[in-house]
């Protein structure tokens, strides 16, 4: 189905803690993921797009390695 809602991301975000240091790498972010649509997540480098993506499990680390 067109415009049919298939992975719904809510609040998703990324934080780092090194000691008593709190690093945010992706600041709580939220979207839809239509059936049908191209979605292109776009930004300067170091925006955290590819922390986006394998925190909401899109892309898989290892093929990273």
């Amino acid at each position: 189905m067109p415009n049919e809602i298939v992975a719904p991301v809510i609040q998703v975000g990324k934080t780092y803690k090194t000691g008593d240091t709190e690093i945010t790498a992706l600041q709580a972010s939220s979207m839809d993921l239509k059936a049908g649509e191209l979605t292109l997540i776009i930004g300067p480098s170091g925006s955290a797009k590819t922390t986006f993506i394998i925190t909401f499990g899109l892309c898989d680390l290892s093929i990273f390695w």
